[in-house]
């Protein structure tokens, strides 16, 4: 829940569903499709069962968001930006 106000709410439902849901003027909710997407040629996102998703608590409209990749919304999640790589390659560590 946005914590300005209680007429938007983030929610979401196995892999990467999420949806941000606002009531309009009217009464009636508008529901909007927030699940980052990969770009054109890439590998399509993979994401878990309960995919992380966090509202940041010092300003509510940047949300982060877990696929393989860390995702970090500025706008609500109408834009994403991808801040790292895959993060399940697997990597060796030497030592």
């Amino acid at each position: 829940v946005d914590p300005r106000t209680n007429e938007r709410i983030y929610t979401g439902f196995q892999f990467g569903n999420y949806y941000r849901i606002e009531r309009r003027d009217d009464g009636a909710f508008s529901r909007t499709r927030i699940t980052p997407r990969h770009d054109l040629g890439e590998r399509p996102l993979r994401f878990n069962w309960q995919t992380p998703i966090h509202l940041s608590r010092f300003n509510p409209d940047i949300l982060y968001l877990g696929s393989n990749k860390l995702h970090r919304s500025m706008d609500r999640g109408e834009t994403w930006t991808a801040l790292s790589g895959d993060l399940t390659r697997r990597i060796a560590i030497s030592g």
